[in-house]
């Protein structure tokens, strides 16, 4: 994709207006504090020696750690209690941002939250909760499908809004992909406002042909609940694999040491290592303003002195 300017003027406007008409139809309980605010990271851009690099703060977004977990859970949340369920089944591993924002949720809204290891348990579990007459409503891993990608198609609409208002202009924008529901919604909702913001995602987990495949159908079908019209071009999704996990290690370590913030150690701080390492290369040579946008997880937990002594540190 060409270099985006979220900048150009009224035309962007409307179609960011158009978009949030689009969200509206959709039943939503506000569980998030929104919009999370975007920030420079001007010791790191020093540092790296290239364009201006930005941080939208989605570890301020929740009630409890966990940070973006509440765009997708607003849709999908409110589409159990449209259904009259009295209970959510969800699954993932333990101690995800995924599980803990779901469960706060939930109990927020005085729904029963139910959690399995893996997907087919909690269809497993599901299936007999309904067996023994509850009203069960089961949340795919990450809230990664169609309705919960709606909840970073709002996302788009928010930082494109965000960037006409304050007249900054991203040319790039650089997140961690997990179950794919976060790329999917970011290109449903940058595509509907007319960005070719270059988006590009970092795997943290699959392999990136697979997840090329899942995003790509993920968007689409996110694109049809939308109702849009907009066609989403299988070119315009960027994945990256992660770098080894040393680097995502030191990664984290330089941003703590520079801005004084702690990354997830899962998925923001390999996918700050893959914009670190995309820098150093010179991908971003010419370009103005990079934004970073992390998950907002839990931060690492590390034992010793404090990073900020660590001699390591010099991702």
């Amino acid at each position: 994709m060409t270099v985006a300017d979220l900048t150009k003027g009224p035309e962007t406007r409307a179609q960011i207006a158009m978009l949030e008409r689009a969200l509206e139809v959709h039943p939503r309980v506000r569980l998030g504090q929104f919009p999370t605010p975007i920030l420079p990271l001007d010791r790191l851009s020093e540092h790296l020696g290239g364009p201006r690099v930005w941080i939208k703060r989605e570890d301020r977004a929740g009630s409890v750690p966990g940070g973006g977990a509440p765009r997708t859970l607003e849709f999908l949340l409110a589409e159990a209690l449209r259904i009259g369920a009295c209970c959510v089944v969800t699954h993932g591993a333990a101690r995800t941002a995924h599980l803990r924002q779901t469960e706060a949720a939930s109990a927020q809204l005085g729904l029963d939250c139910h959690v399995a290891p893996t997907a087919a348990e909690a269809t497993a579990l599901t299936a007999r909760l309904r067996a023994e007459g509850a009203q069960p409503y089961l949340i795919p891993e990450g809230g990664s499908n169609a309705l919960g990608a709606l909840g970073y198609v709002a996302c788009a609409a928010e930082l494109s809004k965000q960037a006409q208002d304050s007249g900054i202009r991203f040319d790039a924008l650089i997140h961690p992909t997990q179950s794919g529901g976060r790329q999917a919604g970011l290109l449903v909702g940058l595509c509907s406002t007319g960005s070719e913001i270059d988006l590009q995602g970092i795997s943290v987990r699959a392999h990136r042909d697979t997840q090329t495949d899942r995003i790509h159908g993920l968007a689409t079908a996110t694109a049809d609940l939308l109702g849009a019209g907009v066609v989403i071009p299988r070119r315009a999704l960027r994945l990256h694999p992660a770098p080894p996990a040393l680097a995502s290690h030191k990664a984290g370590q330089l941003l703590t040491r520079l801005e004084g913030l702690t990354l997830d150690p899962e998925a923001s701080g390999p996918a700050l290592a893959g914009l670190i390492a995309q820098s150093r290369a010179g991908r971003f040579d010419g370009l103005s303003d990079i934004l970073f946008l992390p998950t907002g997880g839990h931060p690492a937990q590390t034992g010793g002195p404090p990073p900020f002594d660590m001699p390591e540190a010099q991702a």
